[in-house]
């Protein structure tokens, strides 16, 4: 599907689930327990795109249906429930939700799906996040942004470069911090973002650490600007841009 958005570009193809938040560092032996012991479309009672806090709770769908243009989900940990919007009902999105052992998979268009909230989730370091995907599609598609809409060059993001996952960071300029293992192959994999403050970030593919590429310890401090979190795309000024075009399954 090609973007149809002027201005926008990197548009996500694919499938991503399980995404999650944590207001705090993962430790490898965590990231290595949450890519062992979940496997997409096998375990239930989990709503689909989980943003989890610092506590690491979980809270289902608050509309398992999806059948509401203004169907929302929440998330829980230590802080205040934070409450992400469709930007329509997953019903009525190209390719409506399924389930599969009941668990759901909610497929983006790469266009103008995704789910959003007007509110900084990550807040400040350390902070980690991270999803289940699966995709086909090569180029830049995002998976969690927690970004400053009033510009273009303030964000936080876990996204797919060409074929491989980056975490990019820019508050006025951007440095990456790179993946090697390619995750465009239709297959699930567990990708996570771990920030700890401004100048260490680890990126874990399916449980293990690849900070193979890129600049994963130059400084960047977190803005007290962010004000807008979003799964499935990063919004900004100029227009919102690297919508996911894949699934966010799972429980």
């Amino acid at each position: 599907v090609e973007d149809t958005v002027s201005g926008a570009s990197g548009f996500f193809e694919g499938k991503i689930d399980d995404v999650r938040i944590y207001n705090r560092v993962l430790t490898q032996a965590e990231i290595t327990t949450l890519y062992d012991s979940y496997n997409p479309g096998l375990v239930v009672t989990r709503g689909p795109m989980d943003i989890l806090g610092t506590t690491g709770s979980i809270i289902s769908m608050v509309n398992t249906e999806f059948t509401s243009s203004s169907s929302t989900f929440e998330t829980r940990g230590e802080a205040s429930p934070t409450t992400f919007t469709w930007s329509e009902a997953p019903s009525s999105f190209d390719t409506a939700p399924t389930y599969k052992n009941g668990n759901i998979t909610v497929k983006f268009n790469d266009t103008d799906e995704y789910a959003e909230v007007s509110s900084d989730v990550p807040s400040a370091y350390p902070f980690s996040f991270g999803a289940w995907i699966n995709t086909t599609s090569a180029g830049e598609q995002a998976m969690i942004t927690a970004s400053d809409v009033s510009t273009d060059s303030v964000y936080y993001t876990l996204f797919i470069g060409s074929d491989a996952p980056i975490v990019r960071v820019s508050n006025t300029s951007a440095t990456d911090c790179s993946a090697s293992t390619a995750v465009t192959d239709s297959e699930w994999h567990f990708v996570v973002g771990v920030l700890t403050d401004a100048t260490d970030r680890e990126i874990y593919v399916d449980g293990s650490s690849e900070n193979s590429t890129g600049s994963c310890d130059t400084s960047v401090t977190y803005s007290g600007n962010v004000d807008t979190t979003s799964i499935g795309r990063h919004n900004r000024t100029s227009g919102a841009t690297r919508y996911f075009a894949g699934s966010m399954a799972g429980g």
